[in-house]
C-alpha cells in the first residue's frame, strides 16, 4: 500500500490530500502482487478523483486503515470525496460500470476485476458529502 502511495506521490500532493496509512506496522499478506497493486491503485485513484470533484473540499484526506484478523486482512479506504450515490453502489463491483465520462479515468470500473481473486468487497457511504466514505476489502 505504501508503494503504491508513494508512485502516485505526485497525483496526491498536485491535489493537496492528505493520505494516512494505519497502522504504520507492516502486515504479511499472501495473493498476487499485480492485483493487489491494481486494486489499491484503482481506490486510491478513485478517491483523489472524488475528493477533486467537490467544490468545497477544503478537508482533503484519504485514510486507509488495515486490519489483521485470523484468517483475513480487512483494508477499509475512507475519504472526503463526493461519495457514491445510493443507486450506484450496488453496481461498484460490476465489470463494466462506471461513473465517469469515456476516455476520464476508470472510474469502479477496475474493481471488479482487481477484487475478483483477491478479496470480497463492501462499500458503505454515510449520508453527508463532508464525512468520510468508506470501502472495505477482505
Amino acid at each position: 500500500i505504501r508503494k503504491r502511495v508513494d508512485g502516485e506521490k505526485p497525483r496526491i500532493v498536485e491535489s493537496g490530500v492528505r493520505v494516512t496509512i494505519t497502522p504504520k506496522s507492516s502486515v504479511l499478506m499472501m495473493g498476487d502482487p499485480v492485483k493487489f497493486d491494481q486494486l489499491i491503485s484503482n481506490l486510491l485513484l478513485n478517491a483523489i478523483d472524488a475528493i477533486n470533484e467537490r467544490v468545497d473540499s477544503r478537508e482533503k484526506e484519504i485514510g486507509i486503515h488495515v486490519t489483521k484478523h485470523q484468517n483475513e486482512i480487512s483494508i477499509s479506504f475512507a475519504d472526503t470525496g463526493v461519495g457514491i450515490p445510493a443507486a450506484n453502489k450496488h453496481k461498484i463491483f460490476d465489470p463494466f460500470f462506471s461513473t465517469k465520462a469515456p476516455g476520464h479515468g476508470e472510474s469502479m470500473r477496475g474493481l471488479s476485476h482487481s477484487c475478483s481473486p483477491l478479496a470480497r468487497g463492501e462499500s458503505h457511504t454515510h449520508g453527508s458529502p463532508s464525512k468520510f466514505r468508506h470501502r472495505r476489502y477482505r
